[in-house]
């Protein structure tokens, strides 16, 4: 692919730092080559083509999730507002989008440990802070065809239709991570 997607630099900004999460984008290529890219804060998905013109753009006017830039504080210590934390086309019109929110049982903890002045937030406490919500929208009607919310800190999108969540650290220290594979069904057009 040529071209370019307009951009930012960083060192252009008064205060990048503690804005650093509002910049963050969520790419994925389009069914039909071209580029869907999200700012992580504000639920609003743009579709580019490879030379940087935008095609399209679905704002999702959602009660729960309003535009925010910087941040609010510690998960640990504010409730955390909703980010886009990854996307996928699935063809046919249909976007996937997977957010983190809140969990529903969200309260302010204490930090699992200190090192070294530093408060650090473990991944179990992660689990109980966050709950992931995963839309599909349709791209031509701008309409949500299917949701749902689970109780998981969905982290990462895996190939096509996969989504990982931590499950546990493992006897040598490693990370384990559950693969959840994501469907729609009963869905016609």
């Amino acid at each position: 692919m040529t071209g370019r997607l307009p951009g930012v630099c960083s060192h252009a900004i008064p205060g990048y730092a503690s804005q650093r999460l509002a910049l963050r984008r969520r790419v994925a290529v389009a069914a039909d080559g071209d580029i869907w890219a999200a700012r992580v804060t504000r639920y609003r998905i743009d579709k580019w083509s490879p030379d940087g013109r935008r095609i399209a753009r679905i704002e999702r006017a959602a009660p729960w999730f309003h535009p925010w830039e910087g941040s609010p504080g510690s998960p640990r210590e504010v409730r955390p507002l909703p980010v886009i934390a990854g996307i996928r086309d699935w063809g046919d019109g249909l976007l996937m989008v997977v957010l983190r929110v809140a969990d529903d049982e969200w309260r302010p903890m204490r930090p699992a440990r200190i090192v070294q002045d530093h408060e650090v937030t473990s991944a179990a406490q992660n689990e109980r802070l966050f709950d992931t919500v995963i839309e599909v929208l349709d791209t031509h009607a701008g309409t949500v065809v299917a949701r749902t919310r689970v109780d998981e800190r969905m982290t990462t999108l895996v190939g096509r239709n996969e989504v990982a969540s931590y499950a546990e650290h493992g006897e040598w220290g490693e990370p384990k991570y559950v693969v959840w594979s994501i469907a729609l069904s009963g869905y016609r057009r």
